[in-house]
């Protein structure tokens, strides 16, 4: 490729050759020739050719007045100078994803509004079945006043079917293929040009970015930015997970070890089930733990406990099994059962009539088996519906250090059973060796019967 070279010696240069320079088509050339913005000589064969002072006398004008041109160069560069400021905007934002994704959202937001130069941008994030406003940039400032809002998912999104299988949107008012879903979603947000991108974190729907003006905009040529950034906001919150679960993690890991003292100082087995209870309720922020013990093919309440305290007076109740058809299968093979909701088809009417009357949306019960054997259940309920997978580890964990307190209180308890009838057996030994008459005999061990 030829370059232009300033100075007296004079330098030809072809068709190529200047559109190469100018970073326009070679058709480009050939038209402001003809208007004559750009001067050209004939070479002795006929052909165009063009003098590198003129080419570069073209080439400072072009970059000095910042004015769109004819033909290709202008767009050209715009188009670079909107790749370099997208490329330097996403660095920025892959900077703070190892070490503060959270910030990802908001900051995401203000660089579109730079990028775009839409009058505002807003970010939501899923929470449960609704959108929540987590930033809001409106000419370039994050406006500390809007965030918080919630939607229903349904009412909010402007696409129909599964937002994150939906991809990009940008519509505008006057568009005559504009769906329903979308025209209600800008006429709620009072815009007339819209450009929604979901946020997929982990292959879920987690949200979405989107750019709003009530003028008549054209989103479309900001594609590829909302795309991308779009695309690292889903990032962050993957990384926002995987923190908040290794937190998770390491907080379990504590709670087990300062348990696991507390379970090899027990003595007392009515006060350790009292503290276990609370425990769980704090670590695993329950709003009811109900614990339960083993024993001569009863299961009996050990403790009821609540956030206003223990219950004493359900203690020692017992649970009636054929009322609870979701236990079938923890009591044989041990397994846990999580309840996310009163939808779910294991739970029989009567365990969903007592949940609601107790005003609970969700449950996890967790056996305690020790040597193989059952010998006590947990069960952990919530005011809303709730996935229980991410407390499964603690609990598990839990229930496996305090099974053998369980089994241990069991085995003292059958202990001191058999030694309490063996002693009346002694003292029904010696009342009737004393006893001088039938009849006497017959009235001593009725009375030691009814004791």
């Amino acid at each position: 490729m030829a370059t232009v070279k300033e100075g007296p010696e004079a330098l030809w240069l072809r068709v190529g050759d200047v559109a190469a320079v100018l970073g326009v088509s070679a058709n480009t050339v050939r038209r402001w020739t003809d208007v004559g913005r750009i001067a050209s000589h004939r070479s002795p064969g006929g052909h165009r050719r063009y003098l590198a002072e003129d080419v570069h006398a073209l080439l400072s004008e072009l970059e000095g007045d910042g004015i769109a041109q004819p033909g290709d160069f202008a767009e050209l560069r715009r188009q670079s100078q909107d790749v370099r400021a997208l490329l330097h905007a996403s660095s920025d934002l892959v900077s703070l994803l190892a070490g503060r994704p959270g910030d990802v959202p908001a900051e995401a937001a203000r660089s579109l509004c730079r990028l775009t130069g839409a009058p505002r941008c807003d970010l939501y994030l899923v929470e449960g079945d609704e959108l929540r406003l987590a930033a809001s940039v409106e000419d370039d400032e994050l406006d500390p006043g809007r965030p918080g809002a919630v939607w229903p998912i349904g009412d909010w999104i402007p696409v129909d079917g599964d937002p994150a299988a939906a991809g990009l949107l940008c519509v505008r008012a006057d568009d005559a293929r504009l769906t329903p879903r979308a025209r209600q979603a800008m006429r709620r947000r009072g815009c007339r040009s819209l450009a929604w991108a979901p946020l997929i974190a982990q292959g879920a729907f987690a949200g979405a970015l989107e750019l709003s003006d009530a003028g008549d905009r054209d989103f479309s040529q900001h594609a590829e930015a909302l795309e991308t950034l779009a695309r690292i906001c889903g990032e962050a919150l993957a990384v926002q997970r995987a923190m908040g679960e290794l937190a998770h993690r390491d907080r379990t890991m504590r709670e087990l070890v300062d348990f696991s003292k507390e379970v090899a100082q027990t003595h007392d087995f009515d006060r350790f089930v009292l503290r276990f209870a609370q425990r769980l309720l704090t670590a695993a922020g329950a709003e009811c733990v109900d614990v339960w013990r083993v024993g001569g093919g009863v299961i009996r309440l050990a403790v009821s406990c609540t956030r206003e305290g223990a219950s004493p007076e359900l203690r020692e109740k017992i649970l009636d099994t054929a009322r609870y058809p979701s236990l079938e299968r923890t009591l044989l093979d041990h397994t846990p059962l999580l309840i996310r909701d009163l939808r779910d088809e294991r739970l029989g009417q009567a365990e969903r009539d007592v949940m609601g009357r107790w005003g609970f949306a969700s449950s996890l019960t967790m056996p305690l088996v020790a040597g193989g054997e059952l010998v006590g259940l947990v069960d952990l309920y919530d005011d809303d519906e709730r996935d229980w997978e991410a407390d499964l580890e603690f609990l598990t964990g839990a229930g496996q250090l305090v099974a053998g307190v369980f089994d241990s209180t069991a085995l003292v308890d059958e202990s001191r059973t058999i030694d309490r009838l063996r002693g009346e057996l002694v003292a029904l030994g010696a009342d009737l060796a004393a006893a001088e008459e039938p009849g006497d005999i017959a009235e001593r061990a009725a009375a030691r019967l009814r004791v």
